[in-house]
């Protein structure tokens, strides 16, 4: 019997999950073997996550608590207006593109709010419960990953009103503007809404440039959407008007262009959707008129030939349709047949697929508009012109599927290598969503992530990151987990809103929690700013920097590359004018040391023996002229045994050595009689930058025209100093008293 209860124990351990302590022995067990090395630090990471998710989901329940509330007044620590207790340099956390450092606060969380306006005391308050969790998990992580030699991950909580607590806490790196938004965040929606097909339908029919910039909206709520994807979702664009056209990916070529061919959905990966934006940048309007059944129509024949490209397609994930449109369909198939389109249409694609419709402006069609998203299941929602918000609206899709993964104990999701907002460096972000799992469904609260910098990896993989096999299979593993969207209809009406129901239920289910009772003074007092007594912003830049690794005061001696104004300190910028100045003045002192004493001598007179020699003429004298670096400022033409000059400007510094009508016969001995003349402008340029160049010339007596240029085909009005190329207008011949030279027509400018 004793026997028996050993067993039953030891089978009960084998089945037991590992603790930090053995699972960390584990992976240190696996450094021969790279790949098994690989899984078990991820492995261990999702775990991670998964109890800093169980940490929020705990404080959330306290949320209303005397003692939660009174712990929050002035404990909250600002990324702009508070001054961190602990502060320590370290170095390798932000891109500083030198050698500098940030300063960090490893027992502090720091807190972003999205907005100026908005109340978001009740989200501080009982996210500051899972500070401790967070400073003590921090410290046990340094423990592992310093036998890789590198800093833990970044720990920290978005929440569905837009509010980010972080550790360690860092200062904002620029105070008083509200651009970053964790909610649209590849990390954020790949956890709070789970692998998709995406399909955005724009509505580019003339009545969308009856309203100044409303398509320009609409092109920037579609990209919104498409950056707000991660390589677990597909995505396509289409536009209509009387017809319909979709994005399609060429193939080798990198580009997206628009067409009215079989289209499919592409994944959404960084270079794709970059791609994907360039095209939604180039859509304009076509001036046509609105049918609704043509959009649509196009929008599942790229749902259904991407099912038919891709047939070992994850089997129960979802499609979105987000269909935006400013005014009524007037031409093609009326309203019950775009109904029978689509109810088809799903039937066919046999996954659960819903319809986000958006009725952009007061001329925009309401009713069938909000009858195709409750035929669907989906969402409607009209947005004003002026004071509407399109981009957040379109964005917001992801809050059904959200709920969904409610249900989903067990899922986290992994990201493409991607750059991250503080440090600019690139990494990847294992993440999880946050709910009130106390309610039916359960109500979503936001999104942990646990961000794991790419060289970092590097160095705990031992080997470039981005080829690993098992980082890639972990990161496409978390895109096979599709949420189960099962929703009543009450509580799909609570989720729609007020104006929106589609009226299908007698009652609604309250998804969003009631506010907690506050304190009137709270919100006013929520910041720790002893140390900040004029409640100044403490800008990132200046209020971050560091050099010496475990100081904990910012550092004049160097500064962040980053900010373009100020890349070095002035004294640095001081030092490198004054080095160049000496530089360039010991460079022009040498070389004319250097032109003194080596200055060129003409040539001798080339004998019989010379590679130019030319056969004696009573009608010719040589000259030989040593010319200077760079342009010479004359045009030289075509003639038969020699190239002749045709012009010399006033501003040539051969001015005073040569003359119209000399032929070049040589170019530092070298014979170019035979050659055309872009031969020798060619040779000229090749020489240009020598300290010398001889030049050989036979000298004729004095021109004279046997016949004077014809009106139109003057060479002064032909030869420009504005062209180098130019092409006189008509022959005419130059001849001496030894004869014709020959005839010109092509002149160059050397």
């Amino acid at each position: 019997m004793i026997l028996i209860l050993i067993q039953l124990a030891a089978a009960v351990l084998l089945l037991a999950p590992p603790t930090n302590a053995q699972q960390d022995l584990q992976c240190s067990a696996a450094q021969d073997d790279k790949e098994g090395q690989v899984k078990c630090i991820l492995q261990r990471v999702e775990k991670e996550t998964l109890k800093f998710r169980d940490e929020i989901e705990r404080a959330y329940g306290l949320r209303c608590n005397e003692e939660t509330l009174a712990r929050c007044r002035s404990s909250n620590f600002n990324d702009c207006k508070s001054i961190f207790p602990n502060r320590q340099c370290m170095k390798d956390v932000l891109d500083c593109g030198g050698d500098c450092g940030a300063l960090l606060d490893k027992t502090t969380s720091s807190v972003y709010i999205p907005s100026a306006e908005g109340d978001y005391t009740e989200t501080a308050c009982y996210t500051l419960l899972a500070e401790e969790y967070m400073r003590t998990k921090y410290e046990e992580d340094e423990d592992f990953w310093d036998t890789y030699e590198v800093k833990p991950p970044w720990t920290y909580f978005g929440a569905r009103n837009g509010l980010f607590r972080r550790l360690p806490a860092i200062a904002r790196d620029k105070c008083g503007s509200y651009d970053f938004d964790p909610r649209v965040r590849p990390w954020f929606v790949a956890a709070s809404s789970g692998p998709k097909d995406v399909v955005i339908v724009l509505d580019v029919s003339g009545s969308m440039m009856n309203s100044p910039g409303r398509m320009d909206l609409a092109k920037e709520a579609a990209i919104k959407v498409v950056n707000t994807l991660t390589i677990s979702d597909r995505v396509a664009v289409i536009v209509f008007s009387e017809t319909a056209n979709a994005t399609q990916l060429l193939a080798g070529e990198d580009a997206v262009v628009l067409t009215d061919k079989d289209t499919t959905l592409i994944i959404a990966t960084d270079e794709n959707k970059k791609l994907l934006e360039e095209a939604i940048n180039q859509i304009s309007s076509d001036l046509g008129e609105t049918n609704f059944y043509a959009g649509f129509q196009k929008a599942f024949e790229a749902l259904n030939n991407t099912d038919e490209e891709d047939p070992e397609r994850i089997s129960g994930c979802n499609a979105a349709i987000l269909f935006l449109t400013d005014g009524k369909s007037n031409v093609g198939p009326d309203t019950d047949e775009v109904l029978d389109l689509i109810n088809d249409s799903i039937q066919q694609l046999a996954i659960d697929t819903k319809i986000f419709t958006f009725s952009l402006g007061i001329d925009a069609d309401q009713n069938v508009t909000k009858k195709i998203a409750c035929s669907t299941n989906g969402i409607w929602t009209h947005i004003e012109d002026l004071d509407g918000d399109l981009v957040g609206a379109m964005a917001s899709y992801y809050k059904l599927y959200a709920l969904g993964l409610g249900y989903n104990a067990e899922f986290t999701a992994w990201v493409e290598l991607y750059e991250f907002v503080s440090s600019k460096k690139m990494g990847t972000t294992n993440s999880a969503p946050v709910f009130d799992r106390s309610v039916d469904p359960p109500l979503f609260l936001g999104v942990v992530a646990r961000d794991i910098h790419l060289e970092d990896l590097n160095k705990v993989f031992g080997q470039d990151a981005t080829s690993s096999e098992m980082l890639n299979r972990v990161i496409q593993l978390s895109t096979a987990q599709c949420p189960r969207i099962d929703l009543s209809e009450s509580q799909l009406d609570a989720l729609r809103g007020e104006n929106a129901t589609c009226g299908k239920s007698n009652s609604t289910t309250q998804i969003i929690a009631a506010e907690c009772l506050l304190p009137d003074d709270l919100k006013d007092n929520l910041w720790n700013n002893e140390n900040n007594t004029n409640n100044t912003d403490m800008e990132g830049k200046e209020y971050n920097v560091c050099c010496e690794i475990g100081s904990n005061s910012p550092s004049e001696t160097c500064s962040l590359s980053p900010d373009p104004l100020h890349p070095f300190p002035v004294w640095a910028i001081i030092v490198i004018v004054l080095a160049v100045l000496g530089s360039l003045l010991l460079m022009i002192c040498l070389f004319l040391v250097y032109r003194k004493f080596h200055r060129p001598k003409p040539p001798a007179l080339p004998d019989d023996s010379s590679s130019c020699s030319l056969e004696p003429t009573d009608h010719y004298d040589y000259v030989y002229v040593v010319a200077p670096p760079g342009k010479l400022g004359f045009l030289i033409g075509d003639a038969n045994h020699g190239t002749p000059i045709h012009m010399v400007k006033d501003s040539s510094p051969m001015a005073d050595k040569i003359r119209v009508g000399d032929k070049l016969v040589a170019v530092d001995d070298q014979d170019v009689r035979n050659m055309t003349t872009f031969e020798v402008a060619e040779l000229l340029t090749d020489k240009s930058e020598n300290l010398s160049r001889k030049l050989t010339l036979i000298r004729p007596p004095p021109l004279t025209l046997i016949r004077p240029p014809a009106p139109g085909d003057s060479i002064s009005e032909a030869v420009t100093e504005d062209y180098d190329y130019v092409k006189a207008i008509g022959d005419f011949s130059v001849s001496d008293a030894g004869g014709t030279m020959g005839s010109q027509r092509i002149y160059i400018d050397v």
